[in-house]
């Protein structure tokens, strides 16, 4: 059965609307991040071709046929289909609530990291800018990205995202000297920087929410709501302005601010859509489903070609432009999480991926809720920011490699201090912690509309 645009459009609302209300009833940040994000790749940039402000997506010249209304409208009820069934599978399986959090680090563990996370903020700086230069070199003399250069060499600045996160905490709750939080506040500019561009923007974009998730955490429900909003427009608009640098009407006199808004208003950056009628285009007809041959991918991807020269090219962008080793070219248009999905099983790989993603992250929140407040809150920012290249899709191996590289030093800090993070210990904690709580059940309202949590609280102190 074929639905209607303004049926799929109110049906993303609707979830909108939802994940707002979960987020003020429990401080839940995925449904509200994915939600909003796969609303505005999916309608609102079917909306915009509507309105003719924008056109879609045209790579006829590698083989695939032009998109229609009518194929995007396809494509958007696969995509609402697998929205729906991750965040309804999301909502059944995490039951946890997040109160306000409220902490010290120790003097002890803060002084430790402190020194460790300026130490590799010192190192990492200008090491990421020899290779840059590195990897600008060889893209000079003619080499791939694809092919021709090391995946870890290119994704190594992508470390500065964990360095950025550890600052981030240390300077909101590490008690920092006066010095120091300058200090740290410089790094964090100085990364900001260097990771803010016209290539690669989603290196800044995730840490970036990984911050507004740690700054806002310690606010109640309703004002990290107007809070989040406030700085992920900013965010947005900062991402708009480097998409706008690409064009030549961002450098034309008092241009830059309209070709930033155009870009934003014009969903330009958000073609998941386009990405997802080429993959039905496509698959099953011209390529066979991989039948989780792209999950499977992940684990040996990280082989360099150097080792595996004869590594097989499976994307399938690639395959039906024949591009390959030798043509050297990168290409893609990122058809979102759901289109990998499709590529796995067609509608039933979109569902049953939708549903297997939403377990997971709701597990990875449970697990968060009782944990330590500086685990906890861990926990939550790396998962909101692997949400947003996740859900933008896309090479979902290359995504994985992605994350992995920005935040493996978290996730061996988490690993390794699992005991002292554990619910019980109070080695993080300053003496004395006014009010350092995590909620383990479910709000309740009383009678006068004050929240509270059953059937208890988790208390901290030092």
């Amino acid at each position: 059965m074929e639905l209607s645009f303004k049926v799929l459009a109110a049906v993303q609302i609707g979830w909108i609307a939802a994940a707002v209300w979960r987020f003020v009833k429990r401080s839940d940040e995925v449904p509200l991040l994915a939600s909003a994000m796969v609303a505005y790749f999916g309608s609102y940039r079917y909306f915009t071709v509507l309105m003719g402000w924008n056109e879609w997506g045209n790579i006829t010249n590698l083989g695939f046929s032009d998109v229609t209304n009518e194929t995007a409208l396809a494509a958007l009820q696969a995509m609402v289909l697998g929205e729906s069934v991750f965040l309804a599978a999301y909502f059944a399986f995490q039951k946890q609530a997040f109160l306000p959090v409220r902490f010290s680090l120790a003097t002890a563990f803060a002084r430790q990291v402190r020194g460790q996370a300026f130490t590799a903020a010192l190192v990492l700086l200008p090491l990421t800018y020899l290779v840059n230069a590195i990897v600008a070199g060889k893209l000079a003399s003619g080499l791939s990205m694809a092919f021709g250069i090391s995946a870890y060499l290119y994704l190594f600045p992508l470390i500065l995202s964990s360095v950025a996160v550890v600052l981030v905490i240390l300077w909101r709750y590490g008690n920092l000297p006066s010095g120091d939080r300058w200090f740290a506040m410089a790094m964090v500019g100085i990364i900001f920087y260097t990771t803010y561009g016209v290539s690669g923007r989603f290196k800044f974009l995730s840490w970036l929410i990984a911050g507004t998730v740690i700054l806002s955490a310690s606010h109640s429900a309703a004002r990290r709501l107007g809070f989040m909003a406030a700085v992920s427009a900013g965010i947005l608009a900062m991402f708009a302005v480097a998409g706008a640098k690409r064009g030549e009407a961002y450098y034309m006199e008092g241009m830059a601010l309209e070709a930033a808004w155009a870009r934003f208003q014009t969903a330009e950056d958000a073609n998941m859509l386009d990405g997802m009628v080429f993959v039905q285009q496509v698959i099953p007809s011209r390529l066979p489903f991989r039948y989780g041959g792209e999950h499977l991918e992940i684990l040996y991807r990280p082989i360099p070609r150097a080792w595996w020269p004869n590594k097989p090219v499976t994307a399938y962008m690639l395959k039906i432009s024949g591009m390959d080793q030798e043509r050297g070219a990168t290409l893609g248009i990122s058809p979102s999480l759901f289109g990998s999905f499709y590529v796995e099983g067609g509608l039933v790989g979109v569902v049953l991926g939708s549903f297997i993603y939403a377990y997971v992250i709701a597990r990875l929140f449970s697990i968060a809720a009782p944990l330590h407040p500086f685990a906890s809150l861990l926990v939550r920012c790396l998962v909101c920011a692997s949400l947003v290249p996740l859900l933008r899709g896309g090479d979902l191996p290359g995504v994985y490699a992605w994350l992995v590289m920005a935040f493996w030093p978290l996730l061996l800090l988490l690993l390794f201090k699992r005991k002292q993070l554990s619910k019980t210990s109070s080695w993080f904690l300053q003496t004395p912690v006014a009010d350092a709580t995590v909620a383990t059940g479910r709000f309740r309202r009383r009678s006068r509309g004050a929240l509270t949590v059953a059937p208890a609280l988790t208390r901290f102190r030092g």
